[in-house]
């Protein structure tokens, strides 16, 4: 099976580099890996012209959804990854990400977890696994991180493109679009480590929290009394003492 990464950039040329060579690391022969540039003034198109194996486009783009787009309109593999600029694979994360799709017959989508790293590449942390809840994420609380999913790429064709009037969530829309026609599965799997510094969307304005109300009106059908006033505070309560406590510690250490 052929695997396709795709990767969004803006000026993150030196973080860049090591996503790049983490693909190149994964002793897997059968991958093309899609780079999209909007249009950076530090050095990327240079960087590019380093590694013959990219395909890329550099150019002013809509942001990052129209970005992606331009990306999986690029992808010849059967398999889909999204790799942000600043995050990078462990070694045989696509061997191990091939070992499940066949093991689960009928899965379209597998994401696994993530060590978090700084800037420095220590590991200062781990997601939990957490099993795919299609409600709970379509109320807001959205437990997958994209550079540790895949994806069979065929389904684009069905579930159409990245929605490109949002700027934050549009990779939560698509988990939901993609959840509520074909089956999705977590794996307890190391697939990314995922980094975070001061420039990363994890740790800076965080736009998402502005863009989760917009979900919930658009997905969010058929409230029952449980959801609304015992499940929903529930998910609430436990992000807001994630936050305060656990994020908090791990950003001491970027």
């Amino acid at each position: 099976m052929r695997i396709s990464i795709v990767t969004i950039t803006l000026n993150r040329k030196d973080f860049l580099r090591k996503a790049i060579e983490s693909v190149l690391r994964q002793n897997y022969k059968d991958f093309e890996h899609i780079v999209i540039d909007g249009g950076s003034s530090d050095g990327t198109r240079e960087l590019f012209l380093e590694y013959p194996h990219l395909k890329w486009i550099s150019e002013k783009d809509e942001g990052q959804a129209d970005a992606m787009n331009k990306g999986i309109n690029l992808v010849t593999g059967d398999i889909f990854g999204w790799l942000n600029s600043d995050d990078t694979y462990p070694d045989g994360t696509f061997n191990k990400v091939i070992e499940e799709f066949k093991s689960r017959p009928g899965i379209s989508m597998i994401y696994g977890r993530c060590n978090l790293v700084n800037k420095r590449d220590e590991i200062i942390g781990c997601t939990n696994k957490h099993n795919y809840n299609l409600r709970k994420i379509i109320m807001g609380f959205n437990d997958i991180n994209t550079p540790a999913v895949f994806l069979l790429a065929n389904i684009f064709k069905k579930v159409g493109n990245f929605n490109v009037g949002l700027k934050a969530t549009y990779d939560v829309d698509m988990w939901i679009r993609i959840g509520l026609n074909y089956k999705v599965s977590a794996v307890n799997y190391v697939f990314s480590n995922l980094c975070l510094h001061d420039g990363s969307g994890l740790v800076g304005e965080r736009a998402h929290l502005r863009e989760l109300p917009v979900l919930r009106k658009k997905y969010w059908k058929n409230k029952s009394v449980g959801e609304v006033y015992f499940i929903y505070p529930y998910y609430k309560t436990r992000e807001w003492l994630y936050e305060k406590i656990k994020f908090s510690g791990l950003l001491s250490k970027i």
